[in-house]
């Protein structure tokens, strides 16, 4: 993992240019915990198994939460954190679009709370419009939407659409609460505003425990946002296909074309006489019934077509894995995975999977399509005030 530059290095950036770019962590990054027993920092490549600390001690790193990453990390320091350019992701291209989520907000209450009267209604609106935003770094927010895509939005994908905002903020003095604590406790990342005003604060930082494990993210009032650039997401053009990829594409495609040709016909049998033999056994007791045996000669085809279409699938999966998503940990590769849109179509599954990954392995790219993307001004401040 690249160090972030020391503070005579992040002088020289500031003095020239207004905004200074976050030392990139890419999507390889290892995970930091607390040992309960010593205080010691222990390391890990996964957030699955157990870790032992030099002290002995096993933790289950299911009990305990991510700690800060980098001891150095450069949004520890106060006077840097209005001058770092941070990202977020959502599905509004003029973000932060408060009309369009009041909308969309009311929509959602009218249709899920319609036992409620109008004043009920109401307040749960305006809950919900008031919300601190959450910034943090590029990682942390292809992350969030990663997660997203996976546990939050439409089975159907096929509408969804994400933006990338690069962020400039103005804090006032007084504007940024001093420290930098846990992720504040809150349901989907919604914290009130209320919290924020509680710690006298506009600008709240604190370790990211669910995206980009460990970095710095900040949560804000939306007044603080000076700037905002947006790009749709993902970009199809900056991930060039590889032959390896194409080939593994289209051998999948036609060992599925003939796969499907010894696809067994089920029409007429009961589904779960097909899938759970017990009730088979129950249905049809008499192993001599030739219905029964009909039907168990068919289950065991069915498996057999399921378990060759399970392993064309994951061998085109492992290509293009091996092909697109280099040096990416286990646990971002998961996200990944369960962010792609069901698809039974290899080319389709390859072009989503091909753009995706360019926002993992890419960055640089990326960050250089929103260095062209025109720049919205919220807000009309002297940066240095």
């Amino acid at each position: 993992m690249q160090a972030p530059p020391r503070p005579k290095q992040l002088n020289r950036l500031m003095a020239s240019a207004e905004f200074v770019e976050q030392p990139p962590a890419g999507f390889n990054y290892t995970y930091w915990f607390t040992c309960p027993d010593c205080a010691g920092r222990i390391n890990t490549t996964t957030l699955e198994e157990p870790v032992t600390c030099a002290c002995g001690a096993e933790n289950d790193t299911a009990d305990l939460n991510p700690v800060l990453r980098d001891p150095n990390d450069v949004a520890l320091r106060d006077d840097l954190v209005a001058s770092l350019i941070w990202y977020h992701t959502s599905r509004y291209e003029n973000w932060p679009d408060r009309q369009a989520y009041a909308a969309e907000t009311a929509d959602m209450v009218a249709e899920g709370f319609s036992y409620l009267d109008e004043a009920a209604q109401q307040q749960i609106i305006e809950q919900r419009t008031s919300f601190a935003l959450h910034l943090g770094t590029y990682e942390a927010a292809i992350e969030n939407m990663l997660r997203r895509l996976s546990d939050q939005d439409p089975v159907d994908r096929s509408t969804v659409r994400y933006w990338l905002h690069r962020v400039h903020i103005h804090l006032a003095p007084n504007d940024l609460h001093p420290h930098v604590g846990d992720e504040i406790p809150s349901y989907f990342g919604e914290v009130p505003l209320s919290e924020l005003d509680e710690r006298g604060a506009r600008a709240v930082r604190y370790v990211n425990i669910h995206e980009a494990h460990g970095s710095v993210s900040l949560a804000i009032h939306p007044d603080v946002i000076a700037t905002v650039a947006s790009i749709a997401l993902p970009l199809q053009s900056l991930a060039p296909e590889t032959p390896a990829a194409a080939d593994a594409t289209t051998a999948a495609a036609a060992a599925l074309s003939e796969l499907e040709q010894s696809r067994p016909d089920t029409t007429g049998i009961d589904r779960i006489c097909l899938r759970f033999r017990p009730m088979l056994d129950a249905r049809y007791p008499d192993p001599h019934d030739p219905e029964r045996q009909r039907i168990a000669t068919i289950a065991d085809q069915l498996d057999d077509y399921e378990n060759r279409h399970s392993a064309i699938w994951s061998n085109l999966t492992n290509t293009l894995e091996a092909e697109y998503l280099p040096h990416i940990n286990g646990n971002v590769r998961e996200r990944f995975h369960h962010a792609l849109r069901h698809t039974d179509d290899p080319a389709e599954y390859h072009r989503d999977f091909q753009a995706l990954a360019a926002l993992l392995t890419r960055p640089t790219d990326v960050l250089a399509e929103l260095d062209t993307a025109p720049v919205r001004t919220l807000r009309t401040t002297d940066h240095n005030q």
